[in-house]
C-alpha cells in the first residue's frame, strides 16, 4: 500500500516507508526549529550545515527529499541543485527551497536550476509537509532514463507560484505593456483578471506617482533596482497607496516584474502616528510644568518650554550638551536614580532643589521614573514645578496668621484687664474709705494714725495698679529677678501712638 502526506496527513497513495528528507540549513537555530517542526514518524530526518556537507549527504543517503536553503554559505543552494539534476541516479530526489524571500528572480532561477517547489518563511508546517509529500509524489512518478530528469515546464510553474504569492505582481513587457498580471494584482488595482494582459502600464497604473515610477523605470540602467511609493486611481472610484518595487535584470528589453505591495493601512497608521506625536509634542512644550528626558547616559534629550521658562536656559543649549547633573546641587541627581533604582521605578512628588542658569537655586517639586523599551533601561524622565512663588505665599500666610494670633492675644488680654480691673476696684475701694474713716476717728493718736497712713499709702497703689491693668491694650514685657522676663505695666497701658 502506497501513502502520501496530504495537508499534513497521510494519503492511501504515498509508500508506507516514511520520506527520507535531508535538511540543508547553515543558521543553527533555524536547523533546530525546522527539526522540531518536521518532527514526525513519517518523515525520516538528517541535517546538514552547508551546501558541500548536504551535496555529501545527498550522494551518501540518496534521500527522498531535500529541503533547502537558498542562501548558503560557500557552495550555493542553486550550484547544489545544479550538481543534484546533472546527476542521473539523483533525478528522483525532490527538491524543496526554504527562502523568506518572494523575489520572483530568485524564484526562476530556482526552477530553471531544477528545485521543484520554493516555500516562503514563515511555514505553516502542515503545508510545508504536504508540499514535501507532493514533489516527492510527483518524482517518483517520473519514468527514470539514462540522462537528466526531463524538465519542468517552467513558465507554468513560476504562474501557480506567482498566484500564491501574498504580494501583487506585473510583468511588464519591453513594449510597456502588461504581459502577466497575478491574483493579488488584479485586487490591488481593482480590475478582471482578464483586462490587465496587453494594457500599457500607465493604464493599468494611472496616477502622478505611478507614471513617475514608470519612468525611473525606463530610465534606469539594466541590473538596477527601482522601487517608489505609488497613489494608484482604481477604475471603480477611489485610490489605494502601493509601494512598488522592480529589480531589473541584466539585458536591455528585457521583461520586467513588478511587485505591489498595499501600503494603505501602513500610510494610515503612519499618519495617525503622526498626529498622535504631534498632540503629544504640542502637550509637553505647553506644559506648564517642566519636563526634561535624559538617556541612560545622563544627556538630555528632551527639554521642553516649561524648563526652558524656569532655568533660563534653551532647549538649544543644553539637549545633548549638558549633563542632567549639572543642574542640580552636588550628588542629587546621583541620590535621584539611586532611589529610583533601589524603589518601584518612579519617585513622586518630591521636594528637591535645582540650579538656574544664573545659578540660583531654585526649589521645586519632582515627579521622576525610568523609561523601558522591550524591558530594557533606556532613559529618565521627569517634570517638575516652581515652588518659589508657593513657598513665598506660604511665608506670607504664616506672617499673617501669626500677627492675627498676636491681636488675638492682646484682645484677650485687654479683655480680661478690664474684668480683674473690674473685680479688683470694689473692695480697694472699700478698704480705702474705711481707712480714712478710722483715721479721722481717731484722732491724734500717733501711733495708730501712722498705721492707718501706710494702710491708705498701700491701697492708693493698690488701685494705680488696678487702673493700668484697667488700660491694658498691648503685651510688653521687662526684665526681673533671675533674667526672668514680667509684664510692663507702664509700656502696656501707655496709649496707642
Amino acid at each position: 500500500m502506497r501513502r502520501w502526506y496530504i495537508d499534513g496527513r497521510m494519503s492511501t497513495e504515498a509508500q508506507e516507508r516514511p520520506i527520507r528528507l535531508l535538511i540543508i540549513e547553515d543558521n543553527p537555530d533555524t536547523r533546530e526549529y525546522l527539526r522540531a517542526c518536521l518532527d514526525d514518524p513519517h518523515l525520516e530526518l538528517t541535517l546538514a550545515a552547508d551546501g558541500r556537507e548536504g551535496l555529501a549527504a545527498i550522494w551518501r543517503e540518496r534521500p527522498d527529499a531535500v529541503l533547502l536553503d537558498w542562501m548558503l554559505p560557500g557552495l550555493s543552494g542553486a550550484e547544489v541543485c545544479r550538481q543534484v539534476r546533472e546527476d542521473p541516479s539523483l533525478a528522483s530526489v525532490a527538491i524543496v527551497v526554504l527562502s523568506v524571500s518572494s523575489d520572483p528572480g530568485l524564484i526562476q532561477q530556482a526552477l530553471e536550476a531544477g528545485a521543484d517547489d520554493w516555500v516562503r518563511k514563515p511555514f505553516e508546517s502542515r503545508e510545508l509537509k504536504a508540499r514535501i509529500a507532493a514533489r516527492v509524489r510527483g518524482r517518483r512518478q517520473e519514468p527514470s532514463s539514462a540522462g537528466p530528469a526531463p524538465a519542468q515546464d517552467s513558465t507554468e510553474a513560476m504562474r501557480q507560484l506567482w498566484e500564491m504569492l501574498p504580494h501583487g505582481l506585473l510583468l511588464v513587457g519591453g513594449d510597456g505593456r502588461i504581459q502577466m498580471a497575478n491574483r493579488r494584482a488584479c485586487e490591488l488595482l481593482g480590475r478582471e483578471a482578464a483586462s490587465l494582459p496587453g494594457l500599457s502600464a500607465q493604464e493599468a497604473l494611472p496616477g502622478e506617482s505611478a507614471r513617475a515610477f514608470l519612468a525611473s523605470l525606463d530610465a534606469a540602467r539594466p541590473g538596477t533596482r527601482v522601487e517608489g511609493d505609488l497613489t494608484v486611481i482604481r477604475p471603480g472610484g477611489g485610490t489605494i497607496e502601493l509601494s512598488a518595487f522592480c529589480q531589473l535584470g541584466e539585458g536591455a528589453g528585457e521583461a520586467r516584474a513588478v511587485i505591489l505591495r498595499d501600503v494603505s493601512k501602513e500610510r494610515r497608521l503612519i499618519g495617525e502616528l503622526q498626529q498622535t506625536r504631534t498632540f503629544l509634542e504640542t502637550l509637553v512644550d505647553t506644559s506648564v510644568d517642566a519636563i526634561i528626558a535624559v538617556d541612560t547616559k545622563g544627556n538630555i534629550i528632551l527639554f521642553n518650554k516649561g524648563a526652558e521658562r524656569i532655568l533660563g536656559y534653551t532647549a538649544e543649549e543644553v539637549i545633548r550638551r549638558i549633563p542632567v547633573t549639572r543642574l542640580y546641587p552636588p550628588g542629587v541627581a546621583k541620590e535621584i536614580m539611586v532611589t529610583l533604582r533601589q524603589g518601584p521605578g518612579r519617585l513622586t512628588s518630591s521636594r528637591k532643589e535645582i540650579i538656574a542658569k544664573n545659578g540660583e537655586v531654585i526649589p521645586i517639586q519632582l515627579t521622576a521614573w525610568i523609561l523601558f523599551e522591550n524591558g530594557r533601561e533606556v532613559g529618565t524622565a521627569g517634570t517638575f514645578q516652581d515652588l518659589r512663588e508657593r513657598l513665598g505665599i506660604e511665608r506670607k500666610l504664616s506672617q499673617a496668621q501669626e500677627k492675627l494670633l498676636k491681636t488675638e492675644k492682646q484682645a484677650m488680654i485687654a479683655e480680661l484687664a478690664g474684668a480683674t480691673a473690674h473685680e479688683l476696684n470694689q473692695p480697694l475701694t472699700s478698704v480705702l474709705g474705711y481707712a480714712e474713716l478710722a483715721r479721722r476717728k481717731l484722732g491724734n493718736a500717733d501711733e495708730c494714725r501712722r498705721i492707718l497712713d501706710i494702710i491708705v499709702q498701700e491701697t492708693e497703689r493698690m488701685a494705680e495698679i488696678v487702673r493700668k491693668i484697667g488700660h491694658l491694650t498691648r503685651y510688653e514685657t521687662k526684665s526681673y529677678v533671675g533674667g526672668q522676663r514680667i509684664m510692663d505695666l507702664d509700656r502696656s497701658s501707655e496709649p496707642k501712638e
